[in-house]
């Protein structure tokens, strides 16, 4: 660790610890931000990564103010729990070696339960999006410098010092370690300032937050941030249609059949086609699911180590490059481990759904929040066929699940004391008209 990497670690762990609950979380995003991983110290083999350090200020905080004991688990949080324990005891089973499974389980669930104890309402995220409009702006300038200079500025704190290049263009990075995710952080914070742009409240701000996420998504001249990026545009545009989501499911489903009807190569090498437009490696995501595939016999009951024959280049480890989310699942934990992430992904869109039936009539401005969750969790689904989230990024991933459980929860829940209420009333009206 170097002094600004020390200053930084105290000054978010200060906020996570002291902060008020709606600003607590402030500490979080700025060590996400921020920070580089190469601020980090070992401890008893195990790395502490800033990041980690910061959610552990995050656990302290939520056991000292009883935050974490105000939960009511849901269905979400459960399938969560089960994936974490899971997809990590099977994996070290296989191995045999237990550090790195512990270092996976706490980044999950840490992410997870802090982000849970201290997002409890819709409310929160509204007070929150708007300060992270101006928390990003510096990463936003300090990646529009690197693009034009080819200097990170985030390697005085041990950052990623290696220029990426495309067709001439520098790959931006700032404190994460690689293009992908220093975009996608960028792509995915996009809907969340369009949200807070047409609820006309603190509109300069959401303006500001939209030019610095664009940047940060642009600068880092990678695919699988503009996938995300067009993603949540689409699904924005789809607003006038969230009444009728059943159709335009089914719809998408009557596509992807016919699409592999008529298309000669298997359905997953659509990720070929579409990287033709946007740029990017969709030819090897293709034949990695297809390998994935084939394979399915070595991997379905526990998993497997040897997937050097799934990718079109073997890297140094002799494995293939699992640059995809579920084939990464798959190759971990099995066809149980797949399930589960899937079973993960579409409890957050049911719950997202039921939640905006529940607001559409009384809380309009709740029910295009969630509509723009759905829209970023629609982003990650269709983006984790491209890349595995690593690094600091992994925080917010985990976190973005947790708050998707948070709201929904905080607007189910309201539901059945309201609707009782309702159908007492009514039947004393009808019961009075009978008497009269």
């Amino acid at each position: 660790m170097n002094p600004i990497g020390i200053t930084l670690i105290l000054l978010s762990s200060v906020l996570v610890l002291f902060a008020p609950r709606r600003w607590a979380l402030l500490g979080v995003f700025l060590s996400v931000c921020y920070i580089t991983q190469g601020q980090a110290v070992n401890v008893g083999g195990f790395n502490f990564f800033a990041h980690r350090i910061i959610l552990l200020a995050g656990l302290v905080r939520i056991l000292a103010h009883g935050e974490l004991r105000c939960l009511k688990f849901n269905k979400i949080d459960w399938v969560l729990l089960a994936y974490a324990i899971f997809s990590n005891v099977v994996t070290g089973l296989r191995l045999g070696v237990w550090q790195e499974q512990v270092g996976t389980g706490y980044n999950i669930l840490l992410s997870y339960f802090v982000f849970r104890s201290l997002i409890t309402s819709w409310e929160d995220v509204r007070e929150l999006v708007p300060k992270l409009a101006i928390l990003i702006i510096p990463l936003a300038i300090c990646m529009i410098y690197e693009s034009k200079t080819g200097i990170n500025v985030f390697n005085v704190m041990g950052g990623q010092g290696d220029e990426w290049f495309r067709e001439g263009r520098v790959r931006c990075i700032g404190s994460f370690r690689g293009p992908h995710t220093s975009g996608i952080f960028g792509a995915t914070m996009m809907p969340l300032f369009i949200w807070l742009f047409l609820i006309k409240k603190q509109r300069w701000m959401a303006v500001v937050g939209l030019i610095a996420a664009t940047a940060i998504t642009y600068t880092s001249n990678s695919s699988g941030p503009l996938i995300a990026y067009l993603c949540g545009i689409v699904g924005l545009a789809f607003w006038p249609l969230r009444k009728d989501m059943r159709r335009v499911r089914w719809g998408i489903v009557a596509s992807l059949v016919g699409l592999a009807l008529v298309m000669k190569a298997p359905i997953w090498y659509i990720l070929a086609k579409v990287s033709d437009v946007t740029g990017g490696d969709g030819w090897y995501r293709s034949y990695l699911m297809e390998q994935c595939f084939n394979h399915i016999s070595r991997w379905w009951l526990m998993g497997t180590d040897n997937t050097g024959d799934w990718g079109a280049t073997q890297m140094p480890w002799g494995g293939a490059d699992l640059c995809n989310l579920y084939v990464s699942c798959a190759a971990n934990a099995g066809l149980a481990g797949l399930i589960l992430m899937i079973l993960l992904l579409t409890r957050c869109f049911s719950y997202l759904g039921r939640a905006m039936k529940t607001a559409r009539d009384s809380l309009p401005e709740s029910e295009g929040l969630l509509w723009v969750c759905g829209c970023v969790l629609f982003a990650h689904v269709c983006v984790l066929f491209e890349v595995t989230y690593f690094d600091q990024f992994q925080l917010l991933w985990w976190g973005f699940l947790a708050m998707i459980a948070s709201i929904t929860s905080d607007l189910l829940t309201g539901a059945p004391a309201i609707e009782p209420m309702a159908k007492v009333t009514e039947s004393t009206i009808e019961g009075s008209a009978a008497m009269d």
